[in-house]
């Protein structure tokens, strides 16, 4: 419980630092907008945590920056980042055709390290392999939002020829932890999401694992994976065609269990449309992982402001409360 006391007492700090009124997330959410803007400044790949009614939505960005807030869709102020240089994994460095890449965060909560109290972190990146391609690597911190340490090797890569990048955890029906990403073939161009098995520190693969493929699209760019289990099926959000401009979408897809066959869930091969407060469609949205608290789903994606890549534009992070209709998630009227 000290541990405990201590991680959460850290979040709570930063959030008093930077002005956060002092308002818990349940009370918040009878005010809730369907779909909010939660900052200002640019943040790809927002990744949202929960811990205790804060939320902590991290994005790409050297040193991975952090947002924080009590509630869910409003109040987030920067709190620094969540990995320091002397975290950075020691196989990071340029790569095959000078690419030098550290990207898309995800963090998920696991159980303690056998001998210790409370809870522990765990934060999967991607990141260029000195001399070789995009791998997936993880770090660790006993807290939620800072101090991550990569520990070990890379644990997925995709050879001389591949790139393995955004990581998500799922965490199954029987509490099994599994690892999604996307393998992407520099050569042919055809690229798939996949999944493999994680054993319960969420720090190295399971013995014997091997990845198999959830969705693959051909030539056509599929990513950003996020997976969760919700009304008795398991739902796949990923991101297609270029991140570079507004034909970036977000597609849900739907399979009956987490080994059975995804199929696109609803029209439009599956299209979850995202729209402003004002109603117009959001530019290039995308790139985003579903959050449920409760019955309550939460989708927090990224959109471009003020332009796109090659205007000048900013992809800043928003979030959409979803709701089930006619067999498929929307987002919600209010």
């Amino acid at each position: 419980m000290q541990a405990v006391r201590r991680a959460l007492g850290v979040l709570v700090a930063v959030v008093v630092m930077v002005g956060v009124v002092g308002e818990g997330a349940a009370s918040a959410r009878g005010h809730e907008r369907a779909v909010a803007q939660l900052a200002e400044g640019g943040l790809p790949d927002p990744s949202p945590l929960r811990a205790r009614g804060h939320v902590a939505v991290f994005g790409t960005g050297p040193g991975f920056p952090v947002l924080v807030s009590t509630r869910y869709g409003r109040g987030f102020r920067s709190s620094g980042f969540a990995m320091p240089r002397s975290g950075l994994p020691r196989w990071f460095g340029t790569g095959i055709g000078g690419t030098r890449h550290l990207w898309a965060p995800h963090v998920a909560r696991v159980a303690p390290a056998r001998g210790r109290r409370g809870p522990a972190y765990n934060l999967y990146f991607a990141a260029t392999r000195r001399g070789g391609r995009d791998c997936i690597g993880v770090a660790r911190s006993s807290r939620p939002a800072h101090g991550f340490r990569t520990v070990g090797g890379p644990l997925v890569c995709g050879g001389r020829r591949a790139t393995a990048i955004d990581p998500s955890v799922y965490v199954g029906p029987q509490g099994r932890r599994w690892l999604t990403f996307v393998r992407r073939d520099r050569v042919s161009g055809v690229g798939q999401i996949r999944i493999i098995a994680l054993r319960r520190d969420g720090l190295r693969l399971r013995p014997g694992a091997r990845s198999r493929v959830l969705v693959s699209n051909g030539r056509t760019i599929t990513e950003a994976p996020s997976m969760l289990t919700y009304g008795g099926a398991t739902w796949l959000f990923v991101s297609r065609h270029s991140y570079r401009g507004c034909g970036y979408r977000t597609e849900v897809y739907r399979a009956r269990t987490p080994g059975g066959r995804f199929t696109p869930a609803g029209p439009h091969h599956g299209r979850l449309v995202l729209r402003s407060r004002a109603g117009r469609v959001l530019c290039g949205a995308g790139g985003g992982e579903v959050l449920r608290t409760g019955r309550t789903v939460r989708f927090y994606f990224h959109a471009w402001r003020h332009g796109t890549e090659w205007t000048g534009g900013r992809r800043v992070p928003f979030v959409a409360r979803l709701r089930w209709r006619h067999g498929h998630p929307v987002v919600a009227r209010r």
